[in-house]
């Protein structure tokens, strides 16, 4: 296979792997989402009651726990690394960066193309 730039198809690549998670997806919906940074706690709350199709004061605190440990260890480093959020590790919080053209372009289209998928910051 030829392509004109081995790097837009490896930063696509990377951006496609990192879209293909759906916590991941559902944590940049969520900030994209926020006017203002959160708290990953604030932000696993969310992700809970998404992935539970329920409220955020409906979800227990230990699905809110498993999601708060995913999303430290695995995939806050990768949006991070992507340039998808900053954080801020003393303070925990979390907002979505416009750091990385390629994710945004991928997000606008997909939720352009699917609507229902995009979620409104209940916290």
């Amino acid at each position: 296979m030829r392509t004109k730039d081995a790097a837009d198809l490896h930063t696509l690549s990377n951006v496609f792997e990192l879209l293909g998670n759906e916590r991941r997806l559902c944590a940049i919906l969520c900030l994209r989402e926020s006017e203002d940074r959160m708290t990953v706690r604030n932000l696993a709350t969310e992700i809970a009651a998404i992935e539970q199709d329920s409220r955020p004061g409906e979800v227990s605190e230990e699905t809110v726990t498993r999601v708060y440990v995913s999303l430290l260890h695995t995939h806050l480093p990768r949006l991070y690394e992507m340039k998808v959020v900053e954080y801020h590790r003393a303070t925990e919080y979390i907002a979505f960066s416009n750091n990385s053209p390629a994710v945004e372009t991928v997000v606008d289209a997909v939720t352009d193309e699917y609507p229902s998928i995009a979620v409104e910051a209940t916290v």
